[in-house]
């Protein structure tokens, strides 16, 4: 006699499978080189993080919460705008990023010469 087998429908296992998706880790902001800010939002920016940070930096939900909703110099400050001077402080060295930050901002930025099989690229842009 055979025995009756059930077939797996490896797709179908595959579908209902549920990946728990992983937490980034927070991004933190401690300050750079700051020589060269002078004025306006940014400046307001760098100062803020300046007297916010500790040892473990300053997160991007509490410069967020500072920001959004004022006016400075006439314009007004929004999530996006804030989100884009974080960025831009971090590719220019002004503001640099805490431990447990992701590698692929960094090398994003510039800051990475490797490729991920450990070959060096070019510096073409």
């Amino acid at each position: 006699m055979a025995k009756s087998k059930k077939v797996v429908d490896v797709k179908k296992l595959a579908a209902n499978e549920k990946e728990t998706p992983k937490e980034k880790p927070e991004e933190r902001y401690v300050i750079g080189n700051i020589a060269t800010v002078r004025s306006g939002f940014y400046k307001e920016l760098v100062d803020f993080v300046a007297k916010k940070q500790n040892s473990h930096g300053v997160d991007a939900e509490t410069i967020r919460t500072a920001f959004v909703g004022r006016q400075i110099n006439g314009r007004g400050i929004n999530a996006a705008r804030v989100a884009r001077y974080l960025r831009y402080g971090i590719n220019h060295g002004t503001l640099k990023l805490k431990n447990g930050a992701p590698n692929e901002i960094l090398s994003r930025a510039g800051r990475d010469d490797t490729g991920s099989d450990g070959s060096i690229r070019s510096q073409r842009r």
